[in-house]
């Protein structure tokens, strides 16, 4: 059980897009060897996917949001809920270049920065990697899945959940 402080401005976890990545990180971790594969956190907010990450057995996250105010709420969570290998950090995607790539990238983001970041989500996971993603509205996802296959990836699977919808897919190849 995560400890994520009711009243917090950036969520506690209990939305239908944030209750839709943890299920399908915690899918997608069980096909994974236990520390052996590293995580990033896009648009991490409390933190709560990082720290799930790490309770699911990533060997290592990477946190970061563009808000400090968000990166300082990561690590006070991460504090309070004794994880350690958590990396807090402040990075806007719009203008990141990854130096390396990831087995298992979360962006939980809204779908107009989705659609702008592909490519840099893209970068960010490893060949044959995945990418959870949400913060999309149902009429917004034809448009963030075009996009999506577009940067290259195949997409695995789509949940609905009210009006929201949360996707997993995975890295095809390098390019």
């Amino acid at each position: 059980m995560l400890l994520i402080p009711a009243g917090l401005p950036l969520g506690t976890g209990d939305h239908a897009t944030k209750v839709s990545c943890l299920r399908l990180l915690s899918d997608v971790s069980v096909d994974l060897k236990p520390e052996k594969w590293e995580m990033l956190d896009v648009g991490c907010g409390t933190g709560i996917l990082a720290i799930a990450g790490r309770v699911l057995a990533a060997r290592r996250v990477l946190a970061c949001d563009f808000d400090p105010q968000a990166v300082k709420v990561t690590k006070e969570n991460v504090q309070r809920n004794a994880i350690t290998r958590v990396n807090a950090r402040r990075i806007d995607v719009r203008v990141w270049r990854p130096e390396r790539s990831w087995d298992v990238v979360t962006a939980n983001i809204y779908s107009e920065l989705l659609i702008e970041v592909a490519e840099v989500l893209a970068a960010a996971t490893a060949a044959g990697g995945m990418l959870i993603f949400s913060g999309v509205l149902r009429e917004q996802e034809k448009g963030v899945v075009t996009v999506i296959r577009r940067a290259g990836f195949g997409i695995e699977r789509v949940v609905r959940r009210g009006k929201w919808i949360a996707g997993l897919a995975r890295r095809l190849s390098d390019r």
